[in-house]
């Protein structure tokens, strides 16, 4: 097509606009009459177009470009409707150039000429054009090897501040904050892929960064490759999602052709649609121009979509955003997401817009609702962190396992709920597990908000994106802390039952044999005495049997009480029992703990057993009641100058187990380490220097009495 622009006046300005529009086009600028006349003569002329302040315009001079280009298409400028010019041509156009001059006036003039040249052509790309200028979204043209901006729509002036002569003199660096070779690379993806999709930060004329969505793709725009772009404003929904734990992008994908449906419609029938349109409803393009629109439509939503129609072409509405449910042709249901605009025609009003196929979005969207309510009313601890480990999002059962509050924890990374009492060979298997994509399972010792402990069996699995690199983790605990405890008491009653009461019956029941009625003063008085011993033994069990079982599952309801007198007390009471003992206190003036009557129960056992199975004649007890401050827990430690406890008795306690092979001999120590771990504490043992043991004890404090 060639366009020649007769410019006596002012309208060197048009070329540049003509140009952008109509690529392919030959557009020239004439300085004189006789030059006009002269271009007419050389060559084919489709379009001339004339500005009545021209000096030369007058009947003559239109005679003379009839003449000489009967195919000439006319296109006039005026100030005013000229309705006292009579020429030998039809005028295809007759503008109304405003009286202003300012540069707004000019981009507007210019958009109605290039508005009046595509409408007069039958250009085929005509209903994507008018789609371009009328969509709401903002459109761009870019260059894909340079990112000049080539064209862009009404909503994109509107969207960035400048005006169109602005916008196609920029580049696409000037509004996207990406440094110009990433943006440069995503260019080139997607020049090479269909409907690429990005997140972009782009900055508007007045300064203010916005977060847009940019669906682009490449199209043939005349005899041009070019980046058609669709950008959508997500900063508010950015901003929603980051403050609602990241993670929900639901939003249409925009892209032209191979993305979207296109679609044109005049009184309730398609006269146009794309072939992604058709694709959608499982038909083609041929099938469906002609064909209502309610064809496609579910009975339920036609009365809806038949409103929003009439709205647009009464002109009620220019533009209109909603989601119906439609079918496709086989009657498979759909769910539908629409973006429309009207466009008056001289033949009347077209409704030209875009469509999306929404179905499996809204399948995932209702499938991650359900998903959600399954993690608000799970019983297990569900925190999900970003790939740098910041908690992102929490569950109730969190809070109430932890004692952190959503708010707390937000933000925060798991450190917040680490106990210290994991070896870092644990943390090295548990990071190179998840580094290779593969699913953590392990139990944990971790710590609640108050400071106690709490045994939990722990799953961490990563979540991976499109490209298969870890997003963030999705962590599962379950406080497992009951359960270990009752687990320990089963496997240690099973021993009673199984080893010692059995071995000791067995003793009871050969001793008997051997019994005569008459054994004082006999050899056989030393089985009557072992057999008393063993009896006693067994009663000894029995009692902290008892013990045990009456401190872990009667709940003690008592009040915080102070532990520096139950210390006291115990010492005159073990003073009393075991005068040649020696048992030194040191304690602050008071410190309270609740569970004061469990914690008696382990006092006295570790005390009596310290100077019990001390083989001096004079043993010594040292017992220090302190305060770690850095964990808020009060810690007892009891030292002793006895034979210390053997592997059999030490080891099951700290490896939290026993076997059929290494077995405590009694039941104290099992006593005294359930009741630490049910306080949320616990049990360590270690050598006293130069002889005998340390015990400490270690267990959550009140920081006021009041409490």
């Amino acid at each position: 097509m060639n366009i020649v622009i007769a410019q006596e006046g002012e309208l060197g300005h048009l070329r540049d606009r003509l140009t952008q529009a109509f690529p392919t086009a030959d557009v020239s600028v004439t300085t004189s009459t006789a030059a006009t006349l002269e271009q007419l003569e050389q060559r084919r002329i489709d379009w001339l177009v004339v500005d009545s302040a021209d000096a030369g315009l007058s009947t003559d001079y239109l005679t003379t470009v009839h003449d000489r280009a009967p195919d000439c298409s006319v296109l006039l400028l005026a100030t005013e409707p000229l309705d006292s010019l009579v020429a030998p041509v039809t005028l295809e156009v007759t503008i109304v150039r405003p009286a202003s001059d300012d540069p707004d006036s000019r981009s507007d003039l210019a958009d109605r000429v290039v508005d009046a040249i595509r409408r007069r052509t039958g250009d085929s790309q005509a209903p994507l054009d008018s789609l371009f200028e009328a969509h709401a979204l903002p459109m761009l043209l870019i260059d894909p090897e340079t990112g000049a901006i080539i064209d862009a729509n009404r909503a994109a002036v509107a969207f960035y501040g400048y005006t169109i002569a602005e916008l196609t003199a920029m580049s696409i660096d000037d509004i996207n904050t990406l440094d110009p070779a990433e943006v440069a690379d995503r260019r080139r993806q997607a020049a090479d892929s269909p409907g690429k999709q990005f997140i972009f930060e782009h900055r508007t004329k007045s300064g203010d960064l916005r977060m847009v969505e940019v669906n682009s793709t490449s199209i043939q725009y005349g005899d041009r490759t070019v980046l058609f772009s669709i950008i959508q404003d997500i900063t508010a929904r950015t901003e929603a999602e980051h403050h609602l734990h990241s993670a929900r992008n639901h939003y249409q994908r925009l892209a032209e052709q191979n993305v979207v449906g296109v679609y044109v419609i005049e009184d309730e029938v398609f006269t146009y649609v794309n072939p992604k349109m058709a694709e959608i409803f499982g038909t083609t393009p041929a099938a469906m121009i002609g064909t209502s629109v309610f064809e496609y439509v579910a009975a339920t939503d036609r009365d809806r979509v038949r409103s929003r129609l009439a709205a647009r072409e009464t002109g009620d509405q220019d533009s209109v955003h909603y989601t119906f449910a439609g079918e496709r042709t086989d009657g498979e249901p759909l769910v539908l997401e629409a973006h429309g605009g009207r466009v008056e025609t001289p033949d009347g009003v077209q409704i030209i817009g875009t469509l999306l196929d929404i179905t499996e979005r809204e399948a995932q969207e209702s499938e991650l609702r359900r998903l959600s309510q399954a993690l608000e009313y799970a019983a297990p601890a569900v925190y999900i962190t970003n790939a740098d480990s910041i908690i992102e999002y929490v569950n109730p059962a969190f809070e109430r396992i932890t004692g952190y509050t959503e708010a707390e924890a937000l933000g925060e990374t798991p450190a917040i709920i680490n106990s210290g009492r994991m070896s870092d060979d644990y943390y090295r298997r548990l990071y190179r597990t998840l580094q290779r994509g593969e699913v953590w399972e392990e139990s944990i010792i971790d710590r609640r908000k108050n400071g106690e402990l709490y045994y939990a069996y722990q799953t961490i699995a990563p979540y991976l994106d499109e490209d298969g690199v870890v997003e963030g983790y999705v962590a599962i605990q379950s406080d497992v802390t009951d359960e270990r405890i009752n687990h320990q008491v089963i496997e240690v009653y099973q021993r009673i039952l199984r080893h010692n009461l059995r071995n000791k019956l067995n003793i009871i029941r050969g001793h008997t044999e051997l019994m005569e009625p008459a054994v004082l003063e006999t050899p056989l008085e030393e089985h009557v005495e072992a057999i008393d011993r063993a009896a006693a033994t067994l009663a000894e069990l029995s009692e902290k049997a008892y013990i045990a079982r009456h401190v872990l599952e009667v709940d003690d309801e008592t009040p915080a009480s102070n532990l520096v007198e139950v210390l006291a007390r115990e010492q005159d009471v073990l003073g009393d029992q075991y005068p040649d003992a020696t048992l030194v206190l040191e304690a602050p003036d008071e410190l309270w703990v609740y569970g004061a009557g469990r914690v008696e129960v382990c006092v006295r056992e570790v005390l009596e057993n310290a100077i019990i199975h001390n083989d001096t004649s004079a043993p010594r007890v040292e017992a220090e009641l302190r305060v770690d401050e850095t964990e808020s827990m009060a810690e007892l430690v009891i030292r002793d100058t006895g034979p210390g406890l053997t592997d059999l008795d030490r080891k099951p306690i700290e490896l939290g187990g026993e076997t059929s092979l290494l077995h405590a001999e009694g039941i104290g120590l099992w006593v005294v380490n359930w009741v630490m771990t049910s306080l949320g504490g616990e049990v360590e043992f270690a050598d006293n220097d130069p002889r005998g043991l340390v015990v400490t004890l270690r267990f959550p404090y009140v920081d006021d009495a009041a409490e």
